[in-house]
């Protein structure tokens, strides 16, 4: 989009000159004199075309905007959500959770459940170690030598016991 220029000099028609050439030419337009020719509202205008090149340049009127600044009155404010295409359909706030709520949600329940599994874990683990201590343990070494073993004979038995004549 290009407003009017003005060339007084020289060094500002070269301006104008390199300006005109930035735009795609029109044959129906003189676009270095037109630049120069502008009024109030009015410019040059080049628009991008669907596929990214850019249009011819044509001269064009330019709308003011229609605002004012300040807030709407409250009259006009209902007047606009009467008859607003949406109206009735947003009035009523809803606070809905959010994804951040709903996965922090999922996350606790993860924790508490692998707290739980480490809890039961742990409790399982005293609970067989406590049983061990219940077990009966074989006996020492030295305990096992005065155990009869159950292959050996009577009379074996019957020599260790009795003392030994020569002491």
């Amino acid at each position: 989009m290009q407003h009017a220029l003005r060339a007084f000099t020289p060094r500002d028609q070269k301006a104008v000159k390199a300006a005109a050439e930035t735009f795609r030419p029109n044959p129906a337009l003189q676009v270095e004199t037109v630049i120069t020719e502008l009024k109030v509202g009015e410019a040059l205008v080049s628009l991008l075309q669907a596929d990214g090149a850019p249009s011819m340049v044509e001269r064009t009127m330019i709308r003011p905007p229609v605002s004012r600044l300040g807030p709407l009155t409250p009259a006009e404010r209902s007047m606009i959500v009467k008859t607003s295409a949406v109206a009735g359909k947003y009035e009523a706030a809803q606070d809905r959770e959010s994804a951040y709520e709903l996965l922090a949600a999922k996350a606790e329940v993860a924790a508490a459940a692998q707290a739980q599994a480490k809890a039961d874990a742990a409790q399982a683990k005293t609970e067989a170690a406590q049983a061990g201590r219940r077990r009966a343990w074989p006996a020492p070494r030295h305990a096992r030598a005065r155990v009869w073993p159950r292959r050996r004979s009577s009379r074996w038995r019957a020599r260790l016991l009795l003392p030994s004549a020569g002491s």
